[in-house]
């Protein structure tokens, strides 16, 4: 993807939340990493795509955190923990080890709120559904988020308990480039989830990028690329009976 593009509006947004080391073109100002020495000095530390981030002040919000490590290319997912009488901390993972080095260097002895942020290799790599890039959220308004295995399949879930199929289908029928999708219904504490097929990998990106911010029933939807494509032909305008 352009990472002149992405890192431009990253550094943007993390100064916005408090941070002000200068921005660059590839993100924020930090120390050139280098291919070598992956481990950065761990002893017995195996370097992976995905960080560990401790000693987060109190105060900083998840959104903070979140914001600050997606101004490093090729940011991918953060987890953000904090648990009453426990100091909070976050997993945070990257598209691959060289850039998770890249955003260690950079980052590592930020100060959020005050108080230097550490930042090492986590013990092993998050699971996530796949390795696809960031949702919209984390995207400059109007464009189309890096569709590395050019999918027309998108998967969307965190849906309100009381959402019904025909809810979803309407929100999700009328975006342009649509084909057909499939719905299934959850009983609490599962959440329900949709696969929806689009004509090709544009107006799913474009798609992605619309739901992500679509609030129905009182929730947010979570938007992904799907991992394989459904087995359906691609129809467009097909209807939902």
């Amino acid at each position: 993807y352009n990472q002149q593009q992405y890192a431009g509006y990253y550094g943007a947004q993390a100064q916005a939340t408090g941070m002000q080391r200068q921005a660059t073109p590839y993100g924020i100002s930090g120390p050139t990493p280098t291919p070598t020495d992956m481990t950065n000095g761990e002893p017995g530390k195996t370097a992976c795509n995905t960080l560990y981030v401790g000693n987060i002040a109190d105060s900083a919000g998840e959104s903070q955190v979140q914001n600050l490590f997606a101004s490093q290319p090729g940011f991918y997912t953060c987890n953000y923990q904090a648990r009453p009488g426990k100091p909070p901390f976050a997993f945070v993972q990257y598209m691959n080890a060289t850039f998770a080095q890249n955003a260690k260097k950079a980052l590592e002895g930020w100060p959020v709120n005050g108080k230097a942020i550490k930042v090492t290799y986590a013990r092993s790599e998050m699971k996530p559904r796949s390795l696809m890039p960031p949702v919209s959220s984390y995207l400059p308004p109007g464009s189309v988020p890096h569709n590395p295995y050019n999918m027309c399949t998108i998967y969307i879930t965190k849906l309100a308990m009381n959402t019904s199929e025909k809810q979803i289908t309407k929100v999700v029928r009328d975006q342009p480039g649509f084909v057909t999708m499939h719905f299934t219904k959850n009983l609490p504490p599962k959440s329900s989830f949709v696969f929806a097929k689009f004509a090709d990998p544009e107006s799913a990106g474009r798609a992605l990028t619309t739901l992500s911010s679509r609030v129905v029933n009182g929730k947010t939807f979570k938007v992904t690329f799907a991992k394989s494509e459904m087995k359906t032909a691609p129809t467009p305008n097909r209807a939902i009976l």
